[in-house]
Formats: C-alpha cells, sequence, structure tokens
C-alpha cells in the first residue's frame, strides 16, 4: 500500500490502534519517500520523523510531546507543499502511489484532491 495511502488508512482506522512498530514502519517509508525528494524542508521533515520514531520506541513514551512533533510535522509538511514549485504536492503524492488531482479553488490556492 503507497505510503500516503497508508498513512490515512491509519489515521481514519483511529490512531489508538496504530501500533508502535506499525507507525515505525509507516515513518521508514515517509523517511525513504521523502529521502527522493529534493525539495526546501525534505531534510528538516526527515530530521524530525527520526524524533519521532525514537520518541516512538522509548520505554516510556512522552506524549505531549509527540503531540507537539507531530504538530510541528503537519505544519512543516504544509510548507513543503507550498514550496516554489506550485506541483510539488501533487508529484510528491503521485510518487508515492496515491492518485491525486489537482484543482485551483475560489481563493486561488492549490487544492489536493484525492481520487479513490
Amino acid at each position: 500500500m503507497p505510503q500516503f495511502a497508508a498513512t490515512i488508512k491509519h489515521m481514519q482506522e483511529g490512531v489508538k490502534d496504530f501500533t508502535v512498530s506499525a507507525a515505525v514502519k509507516n515513518i521508514e517509508g515517509w523517511e525513504t519517500t521523502l529521502g527522493k525528494l529534493e525539495a526546501p524542508g525534505a531534510k528538516g521533515i526527515i530530521r524530525d520523523l527520526e524524533s519521532l520514531k525514537k520518541r516512538l520506541q522509548a520505554d516510556e513514551i512522552d506524549g505531549d510531546a509527540v503531540k507537539t512533533l507531530l504538530a510541528k510535522l503537519g505544519k512543516e509538511t504544509v510548507a513543503l507543499a507550498g514550496k516554489s514549485d506550485s506541483n510539488l504536492l501533487p508529484r510528491w503524492m503521485t510518487a508515492s502511489g496515491f492518485p491525486i488531482s489537482t484543482k485551483r479553488s475560489t481563493t486561488d490556492e492549490r487544492v489536493a484532491t484525492m481520487s479513490v
């Protein structure tokens, strides 16, 4: 299953049922996917994913730290998608094996629409 689709699937099913080993496997997949992407911000996301992986594998998980890191990763991902190349997010998602289409919204922002 493509990385993006796997992440969405886990989020839809509820992350409470997302085991640490499944989360680590998903994170490692994203590290590999992002490692192939030459875009500003990708390396920072990879570093934060590594940090998230370490926090999740700790003997005692610091929920607040994980929550803060996830929020940071969300912001970084949005920033990465908005970088210089307006087609970056669609290419990244398509390269990950997730079919999408894009359209302009009324506010002229790029909107990614997942085709299911």
